[in-house]
Formats: structure tokens, C-alpha cells, sequence
């Protein structure tokens, strides 16, 4: 799926020069960083979507107030991102070493960290995501 925003947009609703702040060489890369930005919110709200990323996307091509909420997440993501040192938590893969010995952590735990927690409230509020509840 093409990018829902550009950096044009981020820089106008978060006043952030992309390029500048996450040190991206070409347009080319900054355009990949804000697709994968992307990516991780369409593939968080597809693992709550029965029928997957395909769903999701034809929800987006549907329908304005889904793909406008959709885009206040992923500005939630990038911000969250930006403002967090530029870790992109989604590419920790959990191990680590400590006195020669490996730790694994628990891959939930991981990924409790890749989609900012405002991102989630906004999808869950939205009702985006299906709870579980009522």
C-alpha cells in the first residue's frame, strides 16, 4: 500500500523534518521509514481484523473516518518513534548477553513495545480494534 502520509505531512503535524531527525540519506529512505512506520500499525490492527491486512487495507480504500483514524495512529507511531531516540522497538529481537550468559526475553513483551501505547488507544477507541468486550 502506498504511504497515507508523506513527510511533508509529519513535518506540518509534528514538526518534524524526518530526514533531518532520524538521518535518512535520500527521499527513498525516508519514504521506506514512514512505510514501515505504516506497516506496523496496518499489521497491528490486521492482528485484531478477521481477514487480515487485506481487510484492512480495503477499509482504508473504503472509508475516510477508518483511513483518518488509521493516520492518527500512524502520526502516533512516528512520534512515538521520533521522540523515543529513533529506537524503532519493532527490530529488538530480545536477546541479550550479560556475564557470558544469554537471556531471551519473552517475545509478548517485545511486542508489547513496538506500537505506541497512544496508537492503540486512539485504534481501540475508535472501535478499530475489537476488544473483546459487550
Amino acid at each position: 500500500m502506498d504511504n497515507l502520509i508523506t513527510d511533508q505531512n509529519i513535518k506540518d503535524e509534528l514538526d518534524v523534518n524526518i530526514k533531518v531527525k532520524m538521518h535518512l540519506p535520500t527521499q527513498a529512505a525516508v519514504d521506506k521509514w514512514i512505510n514501515r512506520q505504516q506497516d506496523i500499525i496496518l499489521n497491528y490492527i490486521a492482528s485484531y481484523t478477521w481477514g487480515g491486512v487485506y481487510v484492512v487495507e480495503s477499509r482504508i480504500n473504503t472509508y475516510d473516518d477508518y483511513k483518518q483514524i488509521v493516520i492518527k495512529a500512524i502520526y502516533e507511531q512516528i512520534d512515538y518513534i521520533v521522540f523515543n531516540s529513533g529506537i524503532d522497538s519493532s527490530k529488538i529481537n530480545g536477546i541479550t548477553r550479560r556475564n557470558g550468559v544469554f537471556n531471551v526475553a519473552n517475545s509478548n513483551s517485545i511486542k508489547s513495545y513496538q506500537v505506541a501505547d497512544l496508537a492503540k488507544e486512539i485504534l481501540l477507541n475508535n472501535g478499530i480494534l475489537y476488544a473483546g468486550r459487550g
